[in-house]
């Protein structure tokens, strides 16, 4: 009987755990989880008037899956609006005299967009 009840009980915390939702950012990123807000958006539309979110969302998709194959992935709010400025295109310039065109302009622009978006939410 005692068996009985233990595999009740152990079905029944495992079906009401599968009702259990975990609500997600699309812009969230496991190891640099940064979620936007429209003021985010509203406050990085000073460098980029043009900005969305689907624009943060490909360039955190791009940082993420791209920017790894060559090195670490560095903390983004390490560095400073300028110096993203310079250094996304030249490491641009770098994946692509690896692997020709293994980022084109339209994601260098998105990539560019996140990773100073970023910064300017964390100022």
């Amino acid at each position: 009987m005692r068996k009985s009840n233990f595999v009740i009980i152990a079905l029944t915390i495992i079906v009401a755990s599968c009702g259990v939702s975990k609500k997600t950012s699309a812009v969230a990123t496991p190891a640099n989880a940064v979620e936007f807000s429209q003021a985010d958006i509203d406050k990085a539309k000073i460098e980029f008037p043009d900005l969305t979110l689907a624009d943060l969302t490909a360039g955190k998709q791009i940082y993420t899956s791209k920017c790894n194959t060559c090195h670490a992935l560095k903390k983004v709010t390490d560095f400073n609006v300028d110096s993203w400025k310079k250094i996304v295109p030249n490491m641009v310039q770098m994946a692509n005299n690896k692997t020709a065109n293994a980022i084109n302009l339209a994601q260098q622009q998105q990539l560019l967009k996140y990773v100073v978006s970023t910064v300017l939410k964390k100022q």
